[in-house]
Formats: structure tokens, C-alpha cells, sequence
């Protein structure tokens, strides 16, 4: 079926060419061009390679017999050697051994510029053989199979059949279904969906690929083993179940469409882990396995939390052992192990220690605990970190901790203190610790003298030093190097991987051999039997064979306007030789951007140090000796200046000068403006112009400038780009005194003028006055203007008489006027007058306002009447006063007279002692009117009878009963002054050894009328009304009874009737003081 339809193009293709060559006609070079000939052969021409080409070219036109014709190779003219003239319309082009080519063009030319027909060359070869043919199913699910297409410069077809195994099945043949070309690459796809579709199951092809060109025919035959090139997927759903602290548990699934490939497949796990060498281990390769998914345990991993790389991939069972592009792409994982508790505590040695200070007191020290870190691969868990402890005071902490050191302050130098270090991570300590021990003071042997570390070339040092001073007891067992790689020398502390070598004791120079590319700090430590010095570091690196460098640690101490004062700090290597001073270069600069010095020469100034430094003496230094300072002086304002220093050694040589530094002074006040000048001067207006400073010495922000005249100051600023000022609203004609000054981050000094305004017009003056006065004449007098404005030449005097419209103005130069005869002739009485100045200016008057007006008269004779009457008004006013005084005094003393009640109202005090009444006033009582039942009462007694008449003894007479009733409510603190009352009574102010009818005892008990006050000590003095009473009746209690009285009467029971007067009351019973009775009874009372 494939041949068949490949033979049908081959029968297609052939008719074409024969319509071609039977159809059109054979003198047209194409049909429809209109053309004036033709070549044969027509159309395109392809020759194989190292055959000639032969084109011929014929005019059909007979008119144009005569012309020239040529061809032409890609517009190029082709040599007439290679061409044939035939007759006058045909010419013939021969080329012998054309070279490969895929399409040149050749084209007959008439007269060089007609074309007559061209035609299209191409030179090839025979199809060439496949080389690279290959097949290869992607995951079981399709077969592509592709190959490169050799180099032809023609047209090469090609057809890929193939047959199934062997036997029957080879007889049928199956073709590609679309070959495509890429380039050089072709290729052939199947799948379930082509047609032919993919043969999955079937394990061996017999492909065939057939190359045809016009040259001839080529074949290929190529064997295929499908399963062996069937490239599968990478693993799904890869995974890690669980880790510990060496192994991970993986999981994965093979994809679904190589989960039903016969063969099956194998499985490759790679990893690759933190802190090992980088480069891929084989964790296993897994064989065919019987489920779709499939786990693994990865094990031998060496170090915990660590974190992996892990890469599965998966491989046909069928394809060859070595090789590896059939693996699969890889399913990758990255897990970490498990954590554990580190390996190892850091290393210690007995002195990895150093003491750097005693601190603030003498009696305590600072000091370093060093250890050497342990590999990253043993921490074995996160949150890393170092644990230390003191053994003989648990409660000491350190202040700072680092990989590398932990530092303690106030440690006494009287003890010796153990440190236990122990490496410490999330899951704990590691069981075993490391110790330093730092000896008290007195135990701790000194530090090696002079030790020095000199650099050679490719990281080797030379590490000297020279042994310390020892006590008679002590002696030196060996030293021990230390090194410390860190990001800078010292004095910066060593925060890297510590390391160390112990020597002899007998050794005083040490060789070493570093990396190059970092940078080491080297320190050293003396060790007896019982401890050690410390660590003593050394200071500087000094570069062997070389002279003293320049200076490195220079800076700017301050700057100031005039100068800059440079410190500086010798390294120790510059301190190895005899320094005897420094020397200061110091220039400005032409600009920020162009560090040039101004001017041909350097300026320097030489800083010696004397050997009074060098010399012991006895004295007292505070500070650090090896720093020094210099101020250079004398400097220009904001200027920048560039310095240098270099070190004055012996011999009077020179170190190199240090790297320069620049800075600019301060600003500074700038010098005075220039050439300041009045330009223009009006009546209200000075304008003046100046220069800007010579030196402004910073940047020059305003111009201040001052007028002064006779009254006032007058402050303006300028912008610093002006040289020119107008004062405005002056006052004219005065003098005035001007200051300017430049300012920058100050003021200048200032620079004065002096000018006057021009005259202008005067101001108005002050009301004139009266000077003096008498019968025939007045004399006004003025004032000058407040602001002349100029000399007021003359004043202008205006008379206006009261009466008459008349005005009348005279010419004076004074500032007096005298007006004779009050005016024409004493005729006008009262007039006004006012007055103005006038400035003449240049020939011009110019007038001031008018003066207010001054109201005046002439002479008068005096009003004696209006005086008289003056006088009576001020006696009469004196009068009334006296009369309102005396009037005042005796409202006062009637105030003052004394009100005398009747003797049996006399109010009741709180000891019950009868005292005179008090003439005080007596405070209103808040109530403004009496109780119901006093009122009452008050009517009762009024229906009855007047109560007038003497008492029983205790008084001389009463005032009215109603008089006493509206008062009843206030109680006196005294008794009446003038009735005399007995002390030793009890009752309501009656005499009870007197029989007097009118006066009824009330008792309960009858048979004692009266009782004795020691007997009443208890009871209650108070009358029960049936309800509260809010007053106190003063002694007695009015009585009017006509009728039995009730029992359950609100008032005082008395038990007899037609009975007036008052009610003596005796009580013997107790009376509760809360049930709001009226007092009525005394204490304190003696009774007969």
C-alpha cells in the first residue's frame, strides 16, 4: 500500500515534465513575458557536480540581429571566453566544472541591458546516506524517529516504511506519516492518533529511509529494538516520608503510562549533601519493582541536619547498562536529616585566654575566654550556639558571646575563676565540655616581651619574641602559638576560626605558612605547669625590608575659619625607629573637582619632638602617648585646602607622605563692601550703591544696611546680588547716617556715609499760643514744624475774626506775632488765629498745612457776680455735708437703745442660770412664723384677757402678751438686767414657797408640787404637747381654760378650770429627748 502511493507521485511528477516540454512552445522563454528570445534548456537548469554547463540563447526578434549578446552570472558579467557566438541571434555559454552551488542565475543580455531569458543553475550531487538515523519512544507514549539531511544543493526527497519483526508481519509495509524538516533535521511522528498509528506493543521495527534526487536514488536500512529506546518520564509524586539523624524515607510513583511498559524499569537515586565534598553519590539503582509505587530508604548519610539534594530518575529494563541518555529527566527533593545534639565541645587550650583590663577599680579585671569553633557538619541542629559557665560562681555571665570568644567584666584579681564550655543546639549540650582556667593575678605568669610579627612574601610570618620576666619560683614549660583568621588586623577582635601550635620553651622565633588570600591575627602565650600568661596579641604586621611607610591613621581633628588641626596615630611599625618629629603639607586647591594647589609651592609647617619625651623622668602622663595632633593656622576663610603629613625619623630623613586629605575652613565675616556712595538724594528718598567685598570668605547670603536720622533707624536687607539701595519714606531736609555691611554665616564690619534729604515741604505745626497779653495788644507765639523740611524761610500768620467772614494773613520770618490794638483798632473781640510754614525751593514757595486754629480775645473787665455766686454754691455744698453727718450719728445711737421684755419672758439658757437679758440682737429664726399650736394659743389667751400686772416676785412688769408670744421663739443667753431672779428655783419663774392662785403647778404627782433639781438629774425638762414644738417658751405658759381639758389634747394638761395666768411645771417623769417636746424645766436648782 506504501509503494503504491509512492509510485503514483513518481507518475505525476513525470506528466508534469511532459507538459511542459510538449505544450508550450520551444521558441518562448516563458509564456506571457513577451521575452525577445529564449535559451535552451528553459527553465531551471540542475547539472551534477563535475558536469559542464551548456546554455544557449537565441534571439527570436530578426530586427535585433545585429545587437550584442552576453550572459551574466548573478548580474555579473561572465568572461567572453566562456561563451560561443553561433550566428548573428544565437551565441552558446560553455562553463567546464561549475562549482556546487543550490541556485545561481544565469541570464542572457542584449546590449547589456535587455534581458532576453534567464534561467536558475543548481549543481549537486547523488542522494548522500543517512548517518545519525534514531528512533526513541518518550514515556511509551509515542516514537519519533529523526535524522540530519546531508548537504545537497539540490532538491532531495525522502520516505521512511517500516515493517514489524519478522515472518509474516515484515510483509506489510507502513509509511511515515509527514515527514518534517527543521533546518537540517527531519523527523517522523507516531502516536495512537496517526495514521499509521504507534505499534507500542511490538518490541523490534525494520525501518527504511529512501533518499531520491535528480541525480539518482539512495536507500538505508536500520534495525530497531523499541523497548530498549523507550525514554521514560520522571518519577511523580516524589516525596520524603520521615528522616532521621543519617537516613531519609523516600516515596515515589512511576508515571502512568510506563506503569503497563512490559519490560519495566530501573531506578536511580543520586544525592548530594551539606558539608560534603560536591559532586553526586549513588544512593541505589533499584531493579524492575513490582508496584507502581515505590519507597526507599536512603541511608549512610553522614551528618545530621544536614540538608540533601536528592534526584530519582527511572531507566527501560531493556536499554543498555552504559547508556545513560536514556535515563529520565530527575525528580528532585531537598530535605534535611534530623537533629541531634552536637558532636564535640570546642577545643580549649590552658591559655587561650587574655586579660585586657582591670576595668574602673584596681581590685577587678576584663577578660577573653577563646576556643576554637567545631565544623559546621558537627553542630548537628539548628540554633547553634555556645554555652559557657563559671565553676566557682554559677551566677557570673558573660557580657558578649561569639563563635569565638565570650568576655566577662569584673572578675576580682584575688580569685581564680574555671570556665566549662560546652556546644550547645536545639536538642541540648554535647556530653563532653572543655575547660579554661584564668589564674588570679598573683598566680598568672607575665607576658612575653617584644612580640612582633613580620610578613614575607606568600603568606609566610615570622613570629618573634622574647621571654618574660619570671619570678625566682617560676619557669616556662613551652609557648603556644595562636592564629585567627578574621576581616581586619588588629586592634579589631578576632571573631574567626581559632587555631594553635605549642613550641618549646626554648623558642623565640616561629615560622609560619598561611593562606595568602586572608588576613591573620597572631598571639602568643607563656605556660608554666600552673597556668599561663594569657594571650598576648600582636599589634601590627611590620612588612620585612621595607622603610617606614607613610602615615595611615591621619585625620581632622576641627576646623575652624582660620584653621585645621590634624591628629594622627603612629602604627607600631612606625614606632620601631627614632621618631623626632613631623612635618604638615598643606595647600588650597583650585577647586572641589580639580585638586591642584594654587600657586608653585607647598606650604609646610615641621611639628619637632624633643628628647625630653624620650628621657625617663618622673612625671605624671595621662593619655595615649602615640597620638599627636597639629593645628595649622593662618588659613583663608571657606577655602580648601589639601594636607599631608610625613614622619621626621633620624638622620633627618623622611617617611612618605601620607595620603592627602581635604577640607574647607568655616566661613568667616566677608571684609567690608566697597566704594560705598550716595548715587541719587531726593526729598524722601537716598539711594546708594557700593562694591561687593574683596573677600567674601563664605558664601556671601545678604547685604545689611542702616539709616539713622534724628528720630529713627531704619534696618534693610539686600539680596547678595544687589550693589545698589533706595531708603524710601525719609524725612526731608534731615541729616542722615548710612551703614552697610556683607554677611555670610556673619557680618562685615560696616562701612558709614552721611547725606541729607532735599528740602521738601514742611509738616504741620502745633496749635499756636498766647505769649503774652495786654490792653492793646496780643502776642502769638509757634512752635518750629515737628519736620521742617527744609529752612522755613517764613511763616504765614492768619487773623479771622468771630463775627465777620474777614481774613487777614501777615508775613513773618520769626516764630512770633504781635497784634496790636487786638486788631484793627480793639474793634473784634474774639478772633482765631493759625499758622503755617513755607519753604522756598528753588525760587518756589511750598507751603505747609495750616496750624489747628487758636481761639483768642481781647481784653475784658472782670465778672464780679459769677465769682459771688461761686463762692455761695461751695458754702452751701459744705452745709449739707455737716447736716448728712450728724443726721447719720444719730440713726446710729437709736440702733443701739437696749429692748426690755416683761420679767416672765425672760428666755431659758443652757445652764439654767437666771441672768439679765441681753440687749444683743438675736438671730432671726428660720422659720418665718410661729407653730399652729402657739398660734393658736396666742388666739385663746387674746379672747380671755389681757395679761398685765406684776408676777409673783420675779419681775416688775411685763411687756404685752402678744409681744411676748411673736418673740417666743427666741431664746435669750441672759435675763432681764432689771429684774433679779433666785437662783435656787426650778419652776416657770415662780416663787414656789408663794400660794398664788392664778398659778396652776403642773405635776403628775400631786403630792409634790415641786421637786428638787438633784432629783431631776435624770428626766427630761420638757412639756409634752401631743405633737413636736419647735420653740421654747421663755419661763412661762400662758393659760386660758374654760373647759375640761382632754386628755388627748395637744396641750398642757392642768387639771382645773376658769384657772387664767400661768402654769407652773413641775415633771418627774422622764421625757424622752427625741419626741420634739418644748424645754421647760432647769437643773442645778435648789429647792426648799
Amino acid at each position: 500500500m506504501g509503494l503504491k502511493r509512492y509510485y503514483g507521485f513518481c507518475y505525476i511528477k513525470i506528466l508534469l515534465l511532459v507538459f511542459v516540454e510538449v505544450v508550450l512552445p520551444e521558441n518562448v522563454c516563458s509564456p506571457g513575458l513577451g521575452m525577445p528570445g529564449y535559451t535552451i534548456p528553459r527553465g531551471d537548469i540542475a547539472i551534477e557536480f563535475g558536469s559542464p554547463l551548456d546554455i544557449t540563447c537565441v534571439i527570436v526578434n530578426t530586427s535585433s540581429q545585429n545587437a550584442s549578446l552576453s550572459f551574466t552570472r548573478n548580474s555579473k558579467p561572465i568572461p567572453g571566453e566562456m561563451i560561443d557566438v553561433i550566428n548573428g541571434t544565437t551565441i552558446k555559454l560553455h562553463v567546464d566544472n561549475p562549482p556546487l552551488v543550490s541556485g545561481d542565475q544565469y541570464t542572457c543580455v542584449l546590449d547589456k541591458q535587455t534581458s532576453v531569458c534567464m534561467n536558475r543553475v543548481s549543481v549537486g550531487i547523488k542522494p548522500q546516506k543517512v548517518t545519525d538515523f534514531s528512533c526513541i519512544s518518550y514515556n511509551y507514549d509515542n516514537l519519533t524517529c529523526s535524522w540530519t539531511t546531508p548537504n545537497n544543493y539540490v532538491r532531495t526527497d525522502y520516505n521512511l516504511t517500516f515493517t514489524l519483526g519478522e515472518g509474516r508481519a515484515a510483509r506489510y509495509v507502513y509509511l511515515c506519516p509527514a515527514i518534517v524538516s527543521v533546518d537540517n533535521r527531519s523527523s517522523c511522528f507516531w502516536n495512537i492518533s496517526t495514521t499509521p498509528h504507534y505499534r507500542l506493543v511490538h518490541e523490534n521495527f525494520n525501518f527504511t529511509l529512501t533518499m531520491n534526487n535528480t541525480f539518482g536514488t539512495n536507500q538505508i536500512n536500520e534495525h530497531f529494538n523499541h523497548f530498549a529506546h523507550v525514554l521514560s518520564g520522571p518519577p511523580e509524586k516524589l516525596k520524603a516520608e520521615s528522616a532521621t539523624a543519617s537516613s531519609i524515607l523516600l516515596s515515589w510513583v512511576v508515571p502512568l503510562s510506563m506503569q503497563t511498559f512490559p519490560p519495566g524499569v530501573h531506578h536511580r537515586i543520586l544525592y548530594q549533601c551539606e558539608y560534603d565534598e560536591k559532586k553526586w553519590k549513588y544512593g541505589d539503582i533499584l531493579l524492575k519493582q513490582p508496584h507502581k509505587k515505590v519507597t526507599y530508604n536512603l541511608t549512610g548519610l553522614p551528618y545530621a541536619h544536614a540538608l540533601c539534594d536528592i534526584r530519582v530518575s527511572l531507566r527501560s529494563a531493556k536499554a543498555l547498562p552504559s547508556d545513560e541518555s536514556m535515563w529520565s529527566r530527575n525528580a528532585s527533593i531537598t530535605f534535611r536529616t534530623s537533629s541531634k545534639i552536637p558532636d564535640e565541645p570546642p577545643l580549649t587550650d590552658v591559655g587561650s585566654f587574655e586579660v585586657v583590663a582591670f576595668g574602673n577599680k584596681l581590685q577587678n579585671r576584663e577578660a577573653y575566654i577563646y576556643w576554637k569553633q567545631i565544623r559546621e557538619e558537627q553542630k548537628n541542629g539548628p540554633e547553634f550556639r555556645y554555652e559557657i559557665s563559671c565553676e566557682e560562681e554559677p551566677e557570673l555571665k558573660p557580657s558578649n558571646v561569639t563563635n569565638t570568644y565570650a568576655k566577662f567584666n569584673e572578675l576580682s584579681i584575688s580569685k581564680s575563676y574555671t570556665f566549662h564550655i560546652w556546644s550547645k543546639n536545639v536538642d541540648g549540650s554535647s556530653l563532653r565540655r572543655s575547660t579554661v582556667r584564668v589564674p588570679k593575678q598573683a598566680d598568672r605568669v607575665k607576658e612575653p616581651i617584644r612580640f612582633t610579627k613580620v610578613e614575607f612574601s606568600e603568606g609566610n610570618f615570622e613570629l618573634t619574641w622574647e621571654p618574660p620576666e619570671l619570678l625566682p619560683t617560676q619557669y616556662i614549660t613551652n609557648y603556644t602559638i595562636f592564629s585567627c583568621t578574621n576581616e581586619r588586623d588588629r586592634p579589631y577582635q578576632c571573631t574567626g576560626l581559632l587555631n594553635w601550635t605549642v613550641v618549646s620553651s626554648s623558642t623565640t622565633t616561629v615560622n609560619m605558612k598561611v593562606d595568602k588570600s586572608k588576613i591573620f591575627q597572631f598571639a602568643i602565650a607563656a605556660n608554666t605547669r600552673e597556668s599561663s600568661s594569657g594571650m598576648l596579641w600582636a599589634a601590627c604586621t611590620i612588612i620585612h625590608n621595607k622603610n617606614m611607610g607613610k602615615l595611615k591613621n591621619v585625620w581632622i581633628n576641627r576646623v575652624g575659619p582660620t584653621f585645621i588641626e590634624l591628629g594622627w596615630k603612629l602604627d607600631c611599625t612606625d614606632g620601631i625607629g627614632s621618631v623626632e618629629g613631623y612635618i604638615v603639607y598643606f595647600c588650597p586647591i583650585k577647586s572641589p573637582l580639580h585638586s591642584e594647589c594654587k600657586g608653585s609651592a607647598w606650604v609646610h609647617t615641621s611639628i619637632f619632638l624633643r628628647s625630653s619625651f624620650l628621657a625617663p623622668q618622673a612625671n605624671t602622663t595621662f593619655g595615649d602617648t602615640t597620638i599627636s595632633r597639629g593645628n595649622i593656622t593662618g588659613l583663608n576663610p571657606y577655602t580648601t585646602y589639601m594636607l599631608t603629613i610625613s614622619v621626621i625619623t633620624k638622620h633627618t630623613t623622611f617617611s612618605q607622605q601620607s595620603d592627602p586629605l581635604y577640607n574647607t575652613t568655616l566661613e568667616a565675616a566677608p571684609s567690608h563692601p566697597q566704594n560705598l556712595t550716595v548715587v541719587n538724594v531726593t526729598n524722601s528718598t537716598i539711594t546708594v550703591g557700593w562694591q561687593p567685598p574683596a573677600a567674601r570668605n563664605g558664601v556671601l547670603k545678604f547685604y545689611e544696611l542702616e539709616i539713622v536720622g534724628n528720630s529713627r533707624l531704619i534696618t534693610n536687607r539686600s539680596e547678595s546680588t544687589q550693589t545698589s539701595f533706595t531708603f524710601e519714606n525719609l524725612t526731608s531736609y534731615e541729616d542722615y547716617t548710612i551703614s552697610l555691611a556683607a554677611c555670610t554665616v556673619m557680618c562685615s564690619d560696616k562701612v558709614i556715609t552721611r547725606n541729607k534729604t532735599a528740602m521738601g515741604r514742611p509738616n504741620k505745626i502745633a496749635k499756636p499760643t498766647v505769649d503774652r497779653r495786654n490792653g492793646t495788644s496780643i502776642t502769638i507765639a509757634w512752635n518750629r514744624p515737628s519736620q521742617p523740611g527744609g529752612n522755613s524761610t517764613f511763616y504765614l500768620v492768619r487773623l479771622r475774626p468771630k463775627d465777620d467772614n474777614k481774613v487777614f494773613e501777615y508775613n513773618t520770618t520769626g516764630r512770633t506775632y504781635v497784634l496790636q490794638n487786638c486788631g484793627d483798632g480793639g474793634k473784634y473781640n474774639t478772633f482765631y488765629v493759625s499758622v503755617k510754614a513755607i519753604n522756598k525751593i528753588k525760587g518756589t514757595d511750598v507751603d505747609g498745612p495750616w496750624s489747628d486754629e487758636l481761639e483768642n480775645y481781647c481784653y475784658r473787665p472782670i465778672n464780679y457776680v459769677m465769682y459771688l455766686l461761686l463762692v455761695l454754691a461751695i458754702a452751701g455744698l459744705i452745709s449739707v455735708g455737716f447736716l448728712f453727718t450728724r443726721l447719720y450719728h444719730r440713726c446710729k445711737i437709736m440702733q443701739d437703745v437696749e429692748v426690755k421684755l416683761p420679767p416672765g419672758l425672760a428666755p431659758v439658757v443652757a445652764d439654767h442660770t437666771l441672768v439679765p437679758w441681753s440687749t444683743e440682737k438675736h438671730q432671726e429664726s428660720r422659720t418665718p412664723h410661729s407653730p399652729p399650736d402657739e398660734e393658736l394659743l396666742l388666739v385663746k389667751m387674746s379672747e380671755g384677757r389681757n395679761f398685765s400686772g406684776d408676777s409673783s416676785g420675779c419681775s416688775s412688769g411685763h411687756e404685752s402678751v402678744t409681744s411676748s408670744l411673736e418673740s417666743g421663739t427666741h431664746i435669750s443667753s441672759s435675763a432681764d438686767s432689771g429684774t433679779e431672779q433666785p437662783g435656787n428655783y426650778c419652776a416657770l419663774g415662780v416663787n414656789p414657797k408663794v400660794v398664788d392662785s392664778s398659778y396652776i403647778p403642773v405635776t403628775v404627782d400631786a403630792k409634790e408640787p415641786y421637786k428638787r433639781c438633784d432629783d431631776l438629774s435624770d428626766s427630761s425638762p420638757y412639756v409634752m404637747t401631743g405633737e413636736a414644738v419647735k420653740t421654747i417658751n421663755p419661763g412661762y405658759i400662758p393659760f386660758n381654760q374654760t373647759e375640761p381639758i382632754e386628755k388627748n389634747s395637744g396641750y398642757v394638761v392642768a387639771g382645773i378650770k376658769n384657772v387664767n395666768g400661768y402654769i407652773p411645771f413641775n415633771q418627774t417623769d422622764t421625757v424622752s429627748r427625741n419626741t420634739g417636746y418644748v424645754v421647760a424645766g432647769i437643773k442645778n436648782c435648789k429647792l426648799d
